[in-house]
Parts: structure tokens; sequence; C-alpha cells
């Protein structure tokens, strides 16, 4: 059933539209989600992490966060790789497929490495592509691939707080992508054991950027967390 629609501008935010409500009227729609991990080291040897997951959400179907026009599926996982003592090797694959919509792909590789006990090194590459196959496509619409390449430098104090900065480039990107030349920081610093607060901010070609977050431990099992965002591109849009 209808739960709520979200609201989206094109102009700046000067004028709002959203989806006709009538196409939820009466709607049946399912959503299935499958999630599965795995730790790899009782078979390699090695303390490998693997997930992997997909989602299928049917036309129609609505729910807080997440309300599906179209048939559409979701589906990637991570790959996390001890190499030695001090190096580590992440990968990340996300896929969408929207019929009648936008499907989006995007390839994320880190190389870590740690210099001693308090500084750590880590360079990443990614690669993401937007193609829309929507009827009438907006000339706002951002279509195409782009590779980017960032370097990170992280400092832990081993007490309460912790630091990193960062410079992203653009490597190449496509007509209908823009350049995402970035320079930013972040943190974070524990104030009681139980309470964290962490952030970052960054700039560059395609405008500011922040988060700002909490994170509270009620129990062992149990934590909640409130954070505020200023994102330069949406990837569910």
């Amino acid at each position: 059933g209808l739960v709520s629609l979200p609201v989206t501008s094109q102009d700046g935010g000067f004028e709002f539209n959203t989806i006709d409500a009538t196409t939820f009227t009466n709607a049946e729609a399912e959503a299935n989600r499958a999630d599965v991990s795995f730790r790899l080291r009782d078979f390699t040897g090695i303390d490998t992490h693997l997930t992997m997951y997909v989602q299928e959400v049917e036309a129609g179907y609505s729910a807080p966060g997440l309300t599906a026009l179209t048939d559409t599926t979701n589906y990637g996982g991570t790959l996390s790789v001890p190499i030695g003592d001090r190096f580590s090797f992440g990968a990340k694959i996300d896929k969408r497929e929207q019929e009648i919509g936008v499907d989006t792909e995007a390839q994320e590789f880190n190389v870590g490495y740690k210099v001693g006990d308090y500084w750590d090194v880590s360079v990443g590459y990614r690669k993401d592509e937007r193609i829309d196959n929507s009827i009438l496509v907006p000339l706002t619409q951002s279509e195409g691939e782009r590779t980017d390449a960032v370097v990170q430098v992280a400092y832990d104090s081993q007490t309460r707080w912790r630091g990193y900065g960062f410079v992203q480039s653009t490597l190449s990107a496509d007509e209908g992508r823009d350049d995402n030349d970035r320079v930013g920081a972040g943190g974070s610093f524990r104030f009681t054991e139980r309470l964290m607060l962490d952030g970052e901010v960054s700039g560059g070609e395609l405008g500011t950027a922040a988060r700002l977050g909490t994170n509270y431990l009620v129990s062992d099992r149990t934590s909640m967390y409130l954070n505020y965002t200023v994102d330069i591109e949406r990837t569910d849009m």
C-alpha cells in the first residue's frame, strides 16, 4: 500500500514534483531480499570476508524509504582480504536494473597499508555507469561512465579520536558525466564508551559535500544512530 512518495526538483528547489499517487491505488506488489555472508578463514587460512545480496521489488511497491514505480532489481557484494600484517584489499560491486528507468553499476577497489601503529595510507579506484531507459529522458539527466581515483591518509590516536584527509581525481568521464575532483577531511571523536560523533566535509567541482553523525551504543547488540548528509550525487535517482 501507499506509505509516502518522494519529491524531486529539477530547478534547484524552486518547484517540486512527485509521483502520481493513483499509480499506487489498489496496487499489489511484493519485495524480496536475500543476503549471505561468508568468513573464509576456516577454508583458506586467510581471514577473508565475502558478502552477497540480491533484492527484487515489483512495480507499485511502497514502504518507508523504498518506492518502486517499475520492476527493480539490485544485486552486488563485497570482498575484504588481509594481505600480510600491513596490507589489505577490498572490493565492492553494486548494480541496479530498473524497467523503463535508470540502470546503475558501480565497481570499487581499495588497497590499504598500515604505517606503524598510528598511520594508514590507502588508494582507491571507482568506476560507475548510469543509463536512463525512460521513455522521456530529462535534459538534466547524467548518463555515461566515470572513473575516479582517491588517496587517503588516516591517523588513529589510539585514544578517543581519529582523523583522515583525502584527495580525489577523475581519471576519465563520458560527455554526459561531470568530473568529480575533490579534497576533503573527516574524523570521529568518542565522548564516552557509548557515544561517538563522526563527520566529513569535502569540496570540489560538483560542490560541497558534508556528513555529520552520532552513534550511541545501547547494549552489546543494539545501537542507535542519527546522520545528516549533504550529498552532491544521489545514486538512487
